[in-house]
């Protein structure tokens, strides 16, 4: 409800496991007036010198309670002992999406309450932050093959001036989503295959996530035998060091590790290790592998759990949902929360002549935006998949269970089988609205 509200949370119970710090590295990078403007709506009616209620601002009474109650606490201090240090992210698109979404929010912050609007805030964060993670999957492996960036991330296609299509990124995340509630039906099935092949990417992902963890380590072993000026630093500079100079030294440092490692796991264990030792592998690959066949499952579990807590899962507000039975396994399935947020988004249109206004949306258009934007697939496969006839029966039955929703949240009302009149009617209506 307010900025101020970390300081009346236990932190023993309240771990984010790093997920603040990526939104707000998504929103830093993705747009500094963006970020400001967020910062300013969640601090409002807080005197920046005094840090209490200003008695000016027009609040809610939630916030205007959180407030008093804040007043009550010790003045909270910056800790200039830590160096702010702020990572760029893989997917730059990805933050410019956010930022984007974010930025079209803030344009209802008069109009829509607000603890109604923080919670749209909320919903398009866990999506981008999960739209993300899936991307990552692919990128990661792609970096520490190539040694760098594709040459498409270093002129990403997701800029808002496109209106965030992310069509042309080699790395678009693909989510076929089911709006109905059979889990038995077609598109549920599709939706459930969609997340596994998703998952499964998390083999090649955590392979080179341990590539790159252990070349830093070796990297920095590298400093303190001072072999090298400095610590590498930048992803680049770490994936060199497969090539490094002094090879023996390489091997050495891989070697012990490989030991160190088969000595201390069980029998069964150390068996699989030692066949994997007599594949012929380099010291390296051999090490990785070792490794990846200890944590895999690691891995698998907490990431699929992350998954879970971004999407939301059998939440209204999530894209994830799964219920009991080995057969009704997680599979992408929109929440009505989730729908209404995005269709507050997709209506508003950002002119920089007219400003920020909104305007009645085509049902077709907004489904082709959600795919564009998010890689939310409604009506369609993904590209290389050939769908059959009994999937493009599902898909059919998709939209109309999606113009279904739509209805029942009440953007949408079916008035004619004509297809321009099948519109999405705004909820509020702004006016050529610029937002500071």
């Amino acid at each position: 409800m307010h900025l101020n509200a970390y300081r009346l949370r236990n932190a023993k119970y309240c771990k984010d496991y790093g997920v603040a710090s990526q939104i707000f590295a998504l929103l830093y990078c993705g747009s500094q007036p963006v970020f400001q403007n967020l910062r300013d709506y969640l601090w409002r009616g807080t005197d920046y010198q005094t840090d209490q209620y200003d008695n000016r601002a027009d609040l809610d009474i939630e916030t205007l309670l959180m407030l008093r109650v804040l007043d009550q606490e010790k003045r909270d201090y910056k800790d200039s002992r830590r160096p702010v240090d702020v990572p760029v992210p893989l997917c730059s698109g990805q933050a410019r999406i956010l930022a984007d979404d974010i930025d079209r929010l803030l344009a209802y912050q008069n109009d829509v309450p607000r603890l109604v609007l923080i919670g749209y805030i909320k919903n398009v964060m866990a999506l981008n932050v999960g739209v993300y993670l899936l991307k990552l999957f692919q990128i990661v492996p792609d970096l520490v093959k190539r040694g760098g960036p594709h040459p498409a991330c270093q002129n990403c296609p997701a800029h808002t001036a496109t209106k965030g299509n992310m069509t042309d990124c080699p790395f678009a995340a693909e989510i076929i989503t089911d709006m109905g509630q059979d889990h038995k039906s077609q598109i549920a099935s599709l939706a459930r295959h969609q997340f596994e092949t998703n998952t499964e990417q998390l083999n090649l992902y955590v392979r080179a996530h341990l590539l790159v963890k252990k070349l830093q380590e070796f990297g920095n072993d590298l400093f303190l035998q001072k072999r090298i000026d400095k610590k590498p630093e930048s992803l680049e500079q770490i994936l060199s060091l497969r090539t490094y100079s002094d090879v023996m030294e390489l091997k050495t440092f891989f070697m012990g590790r490989i030991r160190n490692l088969m000595d201390t796991e069980d029998d069964a264990t150390s068996e699989r290790l030692l066949a994997i030792r007599n594949l012929g592998l380099n010291e390296i690959d051999t090490y990785i592998e070792m490794l990846h066949l200890l944590r895999q499952s690691f891995h698998q579990k907490y990431y699929t759990g992350l998954l879970d807590s971004l999407f939301q899962k059998n939440r209204e507000n999530g894209l994830m949902r799964q219920g009991f039975g080995k057969t009704n396994k997680r599979r992408y399935s929109m929440g009505s929360g989730l729908l209404e947020t995005l269709v507050q988004i997709a209506v508003l249109d950002k002119s920089p002549t007219d400003g920020t206004r909104t305007r009645h949306l085509r049902v077709d258009s907004f489904i082709g935006w959600l795919w564009e934007r998010y890689g939310i697939h409604i009506n369609r496969l993904p590209e290389g998949q050939e769908p059959t006839i009994i999937d493009l029966e599902a898909l059919r039955l998709n939209v109309q269970s999606f113009k279904g929703r739509l209805r029942d949240i009440g953007f949408y009302t079916d008035l004619s089988d004509a297809y321009t009149a099948q519109v999405i009617r705004p909820r509020y209506n702004l006016e050529s609205r610029n937002v500071q």
